[in-house]
């Protein structure tokens, strides 16, 4: 056999083995990008199911908060009425009418002074205003009764409605101004609401007497001093 033979004979199978070992591995290949999709296929199948899982409960707890939704509205509807009630009305307004004596010796308001204030109060506690301070949204049974309990401290340095304004009904104890929402949604600071509030009120008391509207006792004061400087 001629050497040129046996050349091409190891060489024929050098490319078969070539050609076996490249099929192999494209075989290998194949195999394994077909585990890789079934593999993600599954994953797939498993996020779907996942998914699906997640709808249904997502959708059940959707009806659960629609339904505490519908429960709170009817609770708080249950609760404007209790707190808006014509009963509780009446008590706020006895509550500003306590005995003096409960004030521990402090100096009496009567007169214009005292019913001036108890207007103001009975305004502060009408059903349909809301209240916010501090960053706390209350209702105008809750800042009735604080104001009052503020009052009774204060009582000493109270002569007129205007002293009660500003000492008592402007600013909390931490300097925080109260603010009074309307029905409408109109938030407006209660010290410049019970201002408009009182004078409103001394014009509908006016009687037609006398040229101008009743003074306030603050504004009688200073009158009387400035008449009596020589």
């Amino acid at each position: 056999m001629r050497k040129t033979d046996v050349v091409e004979k190891w060489l024929s199978r050098f490319v078969l083995t070539l050609a076996v070992v490249l099929m192999c591995f494209l075989c290998f290949f194949v195999w394994r990008l077909s585990m890789l999709a079934y593999r993600i296929e599954q994953s797939v199948s498993t996020m779907a199911a996942d998914v699906k899982q997640m709808t249904t409960t997502g959708a059940r707890l959707a009806g659960q908060v629609d339904e505490l939704a519908s429960r709170l509205a009817d609770i708080e509807d249950s609760t404007s009425r209790l707190v808006y009630s014509e009963e509780l009305t009446d008590f706020l307004a006895s509550v500003v009418s306590l005995p003096e004596t409960w004030s521990g010796g402090e100096a009496r308001i009567e007169g214009q002074a005292a019913a001036e204030i108890a207007h103001l109060f009975a305004c502060i506690g009408q059903p349909d205003l809301k209240y916010e301070y501090s960053g706390k949204h209350r209702s105008a049974a809750w800042v009735h009764l604080k104001l009052y309990n503020k009052y009774r401290l204060y009582r000493a340095g109270v002569a007129s409605a205007e002293d009660f304004i500003e000492k008592v009904a402007t600013k909390t104890v931490a300097g925080n101004e109260y603010y009074v929402i309307q029905e409408d949604g109109e938030k407006t600071p209660l010290g410049d609401w019970l201002l408009k509030t009182l004078r409103e009120y001394r014009t509908s008391q006016y009687t037609g007497e006398s040229d101008t509207a009743p003074e306030s006792p603050a504004e009688a004061k200073t009158h009387s001093a400035a008449a009596n400087d020589p």
